[in-house]
This record gives structure tokens, C-alpha cells and sequence, in this order.
């Protein structure tokens, strides 16, 4: 059975992998760049959509990356 620290790990290195992979897009000139590189930031975004709920629930999870939450923040 996946642990919360099991995804939120998984989370953060396959964002680790899509950035590398946008920027691997420009050097690599795989066109259509713009629109291949923005598919990969909407990626990102659901990726970080799902590390915010992970912070919501599990704070200590939270990398230096992301700012914490106000502990009056709606979740």
C-alpha cells in the first residue's frame, strides 16, 4: 500500500522530470516548442495542485520549494 510520503516523494522527482523535460524541449527544438513546453507546465500545475493537498494534510512533507500554508488556510 502507497504512504502519503510514498506519493509526495513520487510527486516531487517526476516534477523534477517534466522541468528537465521542458527544458530539454527548447534545447532539443521538438516543435511545436511553445505548445509542447505548455503541456508540460499544465502538468506541472496538476502536479503541484496535488502537493498542495498533500501539504494541506501532512505539513511536514512541505520542501523549501513551497511555502506553507497559513494554519488558517481552507483546505
Amino acid at each position: 500500500m502507497t504512504t502519503i510520503d510514498d506519493l509526495h516523494f513520487r510527486l516531487l522527482v517526476i516534477g523534477l522530470l517534466l522541468k528537465g523535460a521542458a527544458d530539454d524541449l527548447r534545447d532539443a527544438d521538438v516543435a511545436p516548442v511553445s505548445d509542447n513546453v505548455r503541456n508540460i507546465g499544465k502538468a506541472l500545475a496538476s502536479i503541484h495542485d496535488v502537493l498542495w493537498s498533500i501539504q494541506a494534510r501532512r505539513p511536514d512533507l512541505t520542501p523549501a520549494a513551497f511555502p506553507r500554508l497559513p494554519p488558517d488556510a481552507e483546505g
